[in-house]
């Protein structure tokens, strides 16, 4: 009897040996964390257990009562309880991330900043720091730009119009160079194991019917390295972002060749996107064309108008853009701009500090089914130089550039110099019977010239006979 109570005695200590040894056994951390954020939590996990360790041992907090130990204790083995939970679950979570940093900051309060104790804290508090910021990284902040955005993607830096480009994949990346005019991308000679970057435009905000215009320029063609994608909630990062491949909606080069492209972005009217171009590239593989992206231009499809009737623009406000036309500085930054009080549209380079001022006033796209007349009144104010020409189109699509323009022979206002002179200049337009038109008023003026000429327009009229 005696001796199998002195056996149950024995298996009970065991039990009790094992049942301690069980509560201060620390539960094995995975050391092959697959990310960034996860190392940062391992490493906060494997220095806060030291720092317990050490505050168990007497070897730290020994300035510490009992009370204050005992509490600091309880919220660091808190602490190492939840960076377990993250690796076990192999997820970092914000929510438990904010709750450690707030009982950390309760430790520190115990400690003074010169202390051992506090440096050793700190270190665990940077841990999880940059272990939130991974997973919360900065926010970007992104250029939107409206319809006109036009930019040669050849200043030789992307920022300063607001695109962005992120490296997925190797270290090549998006370059741009003020000496070629473009912002180009290749393989060639890469030491990575592959490469993908992404170059990304502006926020675009599509108010109405749209489009994008590139030229592409495919060099040394060996592969179909490039995709084109658009994303509605872009926030700056690539992966947290959604979206659509829409390659096989537009032309892209097949060859070593230079075309021109278009982007359709009328079934995003009343939306913000981004048009992300995506290079992928291999060496290894000889997977290495050049890719080089010029003349980004963000257009407004023209309004068309069918002359069934009488059209009448009295162009006596700023609201003409509203009405389907355009008023766009091509150099320089006056443009046409449009007067309630005055009931006129105008332009100046009086005063202008820029080196030279272009500036169209473009109307809507006329499609022409009738002989019909094309009115104006023009006055022309302080004159000091012939700065208006009349132009017409039968090809405009939104972008002044690739349209065609021919001179149109109407009377424009001839006074003397610093005088002031009105006409009401007609022309006969039956010769555009069954065509689609457009009427631009440019202006040319330069204030280092004296070239300043103020023009005034308003009763734009085309009359059917």
């Amino acid at each position: 009897m005696k001796r199998s109570l002195n056996l149950i005695f024995i298996i009970s200590i065991l039990l009790l040996i094992i049942s301690c040894n069980k509560e201060l056994t620390v539960t094995p951390i995975d050391s092959n964390v697959d990310s960034i954020e996860l190392n940062l939590v391992n490493n906060a996990y494997n220095e806060n257990e030291a720092f317990i360790a050490d505050i168990e041992n007497g070897n730290l907090a020994s300035n510490l009562n009992d009370s204050d130990k005992s509490e600091v204790l309880t919220y660091l083995k808190d602490i190492s309880k939840k960076y377990r939970q993250m690796i076990i679950n192999k997820k970092v979570d914000v929510d438990l991330l904010s709750d450690i940093a707030t009982k950390q900051n309760l430790v520190a309060s115990k400690f003074t900043s010169n202390s051992t104790e506090y440096t050793k804290l700190n270190t665990i508090i940077t841990y999880t720091s940059d272990a939130k910021k991974e997973i919360e990284p900065p926010i970007i902040v992104l250029t939107e730009v409206d319809l006109g955005f036009s930019d040669t993607l050849g200043s030789g830096d992307l920022s300063q119009t607001g695109w962005l480009t992120e490296v997925t994949k190797g270290n090549i990346n998006w370059s741009s160079s003020s000496d070629y005019k473009n912002t180009s991308i290749s393989a060639y000679k890469s030491s990575d194991s592959e490469n993908e970057a992404y170059l990304i435009s502006p926020v675009l905000n599509v108010t109405d019917k749209s489009y994008v215009s590139l030229n592409i320029e495919a060099k040394y063609y060996n592969h179909s390295g490039l995709t084109v994608l658009i994303s509605e909630d872009f926030n700056g990062y690539v992966s947290k972002s959604t979206w659509t491949d829409i390659t096989n909606n537009i032309q892209l080069p097949e060859k070593s060749e230079t075309i021109d492209t278009v982007i359709n972005l009328d079934n995003y009217v009343g939306k913000k996107v981004v048009i992300a171009f995506k290079y992928n590239g291999n060496a290894t593989n000889s997977e290495t064309t050049t890719y080089r992206l010029k003349n980004f231009k963000f257009i407004k499809r023209p309004t068309l108008v069918t002359l069934d009737s009488n059209y009448t623009e009295a162009l006596g406000d700023n609201n003409f853009t509203d009405r389907g036309w355009y008023s766009v500085a091509t150099k320089g930054t006056r443009y046409w701009e449009g007067s309630s009080k005055y009931n006129n549209t105008s332009i100046s380079a009086y005063k202008s500090s820029d080196s030279e001022n272009e500036a169209y006033l473009i109307s809507p796209n006329f499609e022409v089914n009738n002989n019909c007349d094309l009115s104006v009144y023009i006055e022309a104010a302080y004159y000091r130089h012939e700065g208006l020409t009349i132009l017409i189109s039968k090809d405009f699509n939104g972008d002044i550039d690739n349209a065609t323009w021919t001179n149109l022979s109407m009377t424009l206002p001839h006074p003397n110099i610093g005088k002031t002179e009105s006409v009401t200049s007609t022309l006969d337009l039956s010769s555009y019977n069954g065509e689609t038109i457009t009427i631009a008023f440019k202006y040319n003026g330069n204030a280092t010239n004296s070239e300043t000429t103020t023009y005034r327009l308003k009763d734009f009229q085309i009359t059917l006979k």
